[in-house]
């Protein structure tokens, strides 16, 4: 492969998850000798169409307020033009329609990517897929599922990646056959980190708590995981938990209210957004990493992936989404923190692992899974 396509709904930097993992992959790709070309088909952050280049990978952006006919137009365009041996369509429904439903823009995808060697990155399948959902969300789901079926039949994509095992067995159980691809994290290793930590907690006047448990939460807080088994769980512990980031659904004020509520004994401080450098220097100062992710969709969240990369143990705090028809064992979650079992019996886990990049292992993996090659030698860590 020379040159590579990579498509997604938006690349405004820090502000869509799948845009920064985009970028982040192509740029790995691009070291392993492949031209690479980003192009963003429903991008809300441009009025009009854009050519940038960031940090030497060429970006091509084509705003969400065109008619797609004029996406269509412009896509084709810049595909005759680049004229890739491979096309990557990292997919998320709502990308392309803010209801979920993407009928249209489906048309004229498939118009475009049908004529070209295509795999299909399914970050997230249809909603209503667990048994806790509305019945609003199984029937929106009912209906995606649909649609993405026919997306890809008209496509006929040579591979079909996602990124965990719940979501695999899922597609599988639905006639999509795939392959995992684990995400990889958005926030790099930054070493000589801990060297800025002073200066982080100076800046907003903030206290070090070095005697007690350090959870660090990053990332989307939803309004609905176990809080209040969290706080039993930790009981009498001297705790300090760090937030980070934009807290989307809940805020991280009525989170400290929440918390101060349920235990007066819980250190909590609110750090705001942060820059990946700093996001990395606390992730190597906290003693565990907070998930709010469902159990089984791990893979789903690069905030876990940036627990991991950062050697960081990991507290599992998400409810549990139990899937309409998966039954599956997750082995990788031996190795977590379990609120069901006592702190005191779980001390082992909260030791460091080595600190390592995962997203060159992934541009490694992909480029050898689309060209039909054997797998990278070095194996993601699970």
């Amino acid at each position: 492969m020379k040159t590579l396509i990579i498509t997604c709904g938006c690349l405004e930097p820090s502000k869509d998850g799948i845009g920064d993992y985009c970028f982040n992959l192509a740029k790995a790709i691009k070291l392993l000798g492949v031209k690479v070309v980003l192009v963003s088909i429903n991008d809300f952050y441009v009025k009009s169409f854009r050519e940038e280049t960031r940090e030497d990978i060429q970006l091509c952006r084509i705003p969400a307020r065109n008619s797609w006919q004029q996406k269509y137009r412009l896509f084709k365009n810049i595909s005759e033009t680049v004229s890739p041996d491979h096309i990557s369509f990292q997919y998320v429904t709502y990308a392309f329609h803010k209801k979920g439903l993407p009928v249209v823009a489906h048309q004229f995808l498939v118009g475009i990517l049908k004529s070209y060697e295509v795999s299909i990155m399914m970050h997230e399948p249809w909603i209503g897929r667990s048994k806790e959902d509305s019945l609003r969300h199984k029937v929106i789901g009912y209906f995606q599922q649909i649609i993405i079926k026919q997306l890809i039949n008209g496509i006929s994509p040579i591979k079909v990646f996602t990124s965990n095992i719940a979501f695999s067995r899922l597609l599988k159980e639905n006639g999509i056959q795939n392959k995992v691809l684990p995400l990889f994290s958005n926030i790099p290793f930054s070493k000589n980190a801990l060297q800025q930590l002073p200066q982080l907690f100076n800046e907003n006047q903030l206290f070090l708590f070095e005697k007690s448990l350090k959870i660090v939460l990053f990332g989307r807080i939803p309004f609905s995981w176990r809080k209040e088994e969290l706080v039993r769980w930790l009981k009498d512990k001297n705790v300090t938990i760090m937030v980070a980031g934009r807290s989307d659904q809940d805020s991280a004020d009525n989170l400290r209210h929440e918390i101060k509520g349920l235990s007066a004994k819980i250190n909590f401080i609110a750090l705001g957004e942060l820059s990946k450098e700093q996001v990395s220097t606390l992730l190597q100062y906290a003693d565990a990493g907070l998930a709010l992710t469902p159990p089984q969709i791990l893979g789903k969240s690069g905030v876990v992936a940036a627990y991991k990369e950062h050697g960081l143990p990991i507290i599992l705090a998400g409810n549990n989404e139990l899937f309409l028809e998966t039954d599956v064992t997750y082995l990788e979650q031996l190795d977590k923190l379990s609120l069901d079992i006592s702190l005191d019996d779980q001390l082992e886990k909260l030791k460091r692992k080595p600190s390592y990049s995962g997203v060159q292992l992934i541009a490694e993996t992909f480029l050898n899974g689309v060209n039909g090659l054997k797998e990278a030698k070095n194996a993601y860590p699970i």
